[in-house]
Parts: structure tokens; C-alpha cells; sequence
């Protein structure tokens, strides 16, 4: 056997560079009908120490899209990423399930009724009569019982108290979580302002009133183009929803 520059044995003297006109002269062969069309694939396709290999059957752990040319090589069958082996991903349709701030007053008898068909509905409702962790809906008496006769600077000295701390943190906790607030009329002030700082959080507002309303010009700015989601019907706000 002929030795290779380097000093390595050559198994096969055909595959050398020097050779390499041997496996052409018998390619050309084949197409100029010098010999069969099955011995000029069998010579193209034959390994290099031996007779042509015959395919493998696809192995247990071998991936989908890869296929057994030959013993030991591996040809992708496309390329790019292979298919997932379990296929593509089903679409399926869940119900929408919102975590909704009702903001409005003690005063607004309708409450209770909006909390219970929303959450009927499926729906998370902070409900800030009982907003939850054993605590009971917040009431200024729960400070002092004369309240009512406050200063302003006891009113400021009072926003300080424990109660009212613990309360602005259940409710400002919720407005936080919240992905939508419904605006329940008649509401104070302290409602609108939870309001207002959903929407400027970016956050749905819809307005919701039952009985009566006080035009107010301002309630253009919680809804999108400056139209205002007044809604005079509660299904229609929880098909909305």
C-alpha cells in the first residue's frame, strides 16, 4: 500500500486526490452507457471499504426528520428546525377572568348587587365593604366617633391613624392588582379618585349608574376617543366585560 505524505496508511487508494479520476472515469461510464445504470450508482455509492450499506430503519431515541442514509451517517431531511414531536400547540378558549376595583360609596344601595353579579359572572371583585383578611370595610367613625365634627387639622392628624393607614393599604393594595375599575354611581369623592387613577395608570374605567347621575364634563377623560363608558344596564356591563 502506498503511503500519504503525512506517513498514515491509505485504506483505499481510490479515495486519495491523486486517484480521483478513477471514481469519475466510472460516474462518466454509467451515463455514456459503458455500463449499467445499477453499477454506476453501486460505484458511486459504495464505501470506501467495502460494498454499498444498506439503510437503517430510524432508531428508538432518534428524532423525527432525521433519516439513516447510510450506517453511521445521518442526513437531515429539511432544513431549519425540526417539528415538534408533539405537534403543533391546540388553541382552546377560556373564559375571561378580570380582577375588578368597584369603587363607589357606603351611601349606593346597589353595591352589593354589582359585587355578587360580577363575581356570579366569574369574575375577582374587590369589594371595599369587606375587603378580605378578617378586616371590615373602613368608616371614619371607626377613628372617632366625631368625625363629623373634625377641624381640618384633626382631619390630617387622622389620615395618620393606624385604622385609616391599615384601610388606604387594603384598598390601595386592590387598586394596584385591579386590571379594571367600574365606577358604581352615586360614589363620593374618594371613588372617583380611584377612578381617575386607574386611567391614568392606564387601566379600563367603566362607569356604571343604575338610578341617577350628576353630569360631570370630566368623565370624558376616562373613556377612549373622549367617549364616555357609561353603561345604564348592568348585563350589558358584564357582557362587556
Amino acid at each position: 500500500m502506498p503511503e500519504n505524505p503525512g506517513g498514515r496508511r491509505l485504506t483505499n487508494p481510490t479515495r486519495s486526490c491523486s486517484n480521483g479520476a478513477t471514481v469519475l472515469a466510472r460516474v462518466a461510464a454509467g451515463r455514456s452507457g459503458e455500463g449499467s445504470a445499477g453499477d454506476s450508482y453501486a460505484s458511486a455509492t459504495q464505501a470506501p471499504n467495502g460494498p454499498a450499506r444498506e439503510p437503517l430503519p430510524r432508531g428508538k431515541n432518534q428524532p423525527r426528520g432525521i433519516s439513516n442514509t447510510y450506517k453511521g451517517v445521518s442526513q437531515p431531511k429539511h432544513e431549519g428546525a425540526l417539528p415538534s414531536p408533539l405537534g403543533p400547540c391546540p388553541r382552546r378558549r377560556y373564559p375571561r377572568v378580570m380582577y375588578i376595583y368597584v369603587a363607589s360609596s357606603w351611601r349606593n344601595v346597589h353595591q352589593p348587587r354589582v359585587v355578587k353579579r360580577l363575581r356570579d359572572a366569574g369574575h375577582r371583585v374587590y369589594d371595599f365593604r369587606n375587603p378580605g383578611d378578617s378586616a371590615i370595610g373602613f368608616d371614619w367613625s371607626q377613628v372617632s366617633e366625631a368625625w363629623e365634627a373634625w377641624s381640618r387639622a384633626d382631619f390630617i392628624h387622622a389620615l395618620e391613624h393606624p385604622v385609616s393607614t391599615r384601610a388606604f393599604e387594603h384598598d390601595f393594595t386592590a387598586l394596584q392588582e385591579c386590571a379594571c375599575c367600574v365606577l358604581l354611581l352615586p360614589a363620593g369623592a374618594s371613588a372617583h379618585l380611584e377612578a381617575g387613577w386607574c386611567a391614568g395608570r392606564g387601566k379600563p374605567v367603566h362607569i356604571l349608574s343604575l338610578d341617577e347621575i350628576r353630569p360631570e364634563l370630566m368623565y370624558k377623560l376616562l373613556g377612549p376617543g373622549s367617549v364616555a363608558p357609561i353603561f345604564l344596564d348592568l348585563e350589558t356591563l358584564v357582557a362587556t366585560l
